[in-house]
């Protein structure tokens, strides 16, 4: 590294690189890059020479761009870098909550634990006392300031914000249980509404459709085929017996007495895309609603009324989605009653 690297040109003010092709002046000592000193033809302060105002290193240094360690993980970061190379801590905090040391030197500072995963503290969980989750408001999640998506979420965002950013600079996800357990009960929940809907119908459709092949097709089949097989043999066999008996059916008797399994089998599938999937389609719907509420709104007041009455979560659906998850999965032992 050059010595005069984070110095300042006289000429064209700006910091010295560890490349740069620099001259001094024999009489100061002033640093200048070679085409601004040809540009000026002489040393800018050659009146002041042999004064106390004479060109001095200390006068003209340069605070130049720092590499930025991460406070999580200790990784050394490029200085333009807004976000950790290997953990996805963001860089760019501006507060003691969010992880960087107060700007009063005199104030002590502690970084926040590390942990197994960016924006999350040591026992996995987002920052408990902070409702950004360890994100800078002003760090952007898809061209949307975090401050302005975490406005638009409302609950639990200390988990969602660290969720979305992984997502937008790291493509990182992970999986959502409450999704997982709730299905389309989730999605109208956070007031996706369309996908919601369909996929509550299609759980009630299936949950429907398997409760009635089971008890007025599959139980009474069985029970005719059930007679066929010999009783005093144990009890594998007597499924063999009875599995071959009705494999001598129709396909379309077959494929009936399996249709209720099958549609479980599609239920847990879709709930298992849920999961995977909550994350990415919930972020995108926030994305794409506050986008909305910029488009078509006038004053920041309005903007802000905005995010609060489209976002957040129907707290009343979610009860009466409670009520109707516990009748969908309890439907089959009606029929059965």
């Amino acid at each position: 590294m050059s010595k005069y690297t984070g110095l300042e040109c006289p000429v064209c003010k700006k910091t010295f690189q560890n490349d740069d092709d620099i001259v001094v002046c024999p009489e100061c000592g002033a640093p200048y890059h070679r085409a601004c000193y040809q540009q000026e033809g002489r040393c800018i302060y050659q009146d002041k020479h042999g004064t106390d105002q004479a060109w001095q290193a200390q006068a003209h240094t340069h605070q130049a761009a720092e590499d930025k360690k991460c406070p999580r993980c200790g990784t050394v970061n490029a200085p333009d870098s807004l976000f950790c190379s290997k953990c996805g801590q963001s860089l760019g905090y501006d507060s003691q909550a969010h992880g960087q040391a107060p700007n009063d030197p005199e104030q002590s500072y502690t970084p926040p634990p590390p942990g197994p995963g960016p924006n999350v503290g040591p026992a996995g969980a987002p920052y408990p006392f902070d409702p950004m989750g360890g994100v800078n408001p002003k760090d952007h999640i898809e061209g949307i300031e975090a401050g302005d998506m975490a406005k638009f979420v409302q609950t639990n965002t200390p988990y969602y914000m660290g969720r979305f950013l992984n997502l937008s600079a790291f493509k990182r996800n992970r999986f959502h249980f409450a999704a997982f357990l709730f299905g389309g009960g989730w999605f109208l929940y956070r007031k996706q509404y369309t996908l919601g809907v369909i996929l509550t119908l299609f759980q009630i459709a299936a949950s429907v459709a398997a409760g009635f092949l089971q008890t007025y097709y599959t139980i009474p089949l069985m029970n005719e085929l059930l007679p066929n097989v010999n009783r005093a043999a144990k009890y594998y066999w007597g499924f063999l017996q009875s599995w071959d008996a009705l494999l001598a059916k129709s396909p379309l008797t077959l494929f009936l007495v399996m249709l209720p399994t099958i549609l479980l089998l599609l239920q847990f599938a879709e709930r298992i895309v849920c999961g995977i999937l909550a994350n990415k389609l919930y972020l995108k719907h926030c994305v794409t609603q506050i986008n909305q509420i910029k488009v078509n709104t006038a004053t920041p007041q309005e903007y802000e009324a905005q995010l609060k009455a489209r976002g957040g979560v129907s707290t009343t659906l979610a009860f009466s989605l409670m009520i109707c998850y516990v009748i969908i999965n309890f439907i089959p032992m009606f029929f059965n009653l």
